[in-house]
């Protein structure tokens, strides 16, 4: 009889840890979740946006602006064009 005791002790045990283990899981596989879905946020874009870019190259640097009609103008730090990338065909640059 003594035995059946024991027996009903130990399995009631098992039974407490099975279910303490299956909540642990759980839990864990949750954690897993929310830290992968966060991780799927989009983070920075690879785009830049900016109406004038420097380019530096030692002492010398030229500027990259926005132009007309969809137009790139490189121009010198002083604000003499050098060269339209685009735009309308017939326009003058000055030198």
């Amino acid at each position: 009889m003594d035995s059946f005791v024991q027996l009903e002790a130990r399995l009631h045990s098992l039974e407490t840890s099975v279910r303490r283990s299956r909540l642990l899981a759980f839990m864990l596989g949750l954690t897993v979740v929310l830290i992968a879905g966060a991780a799927q946020v989009p983070g920075a874009r690879d785009e830049m946006t900016t109406n004038r870019l420097l380019l530096f190259d030692g002492s010398d640097s030229i500027a990259l602006i926005a132009g007309p009609e969809s137009s790139l103008i490189l121009e010198t730090p002083s604000g003499v064009e050098v060269l339209q990338l685009g735009g309308p065909p017939l326009r003058r640059i000055k030198r």
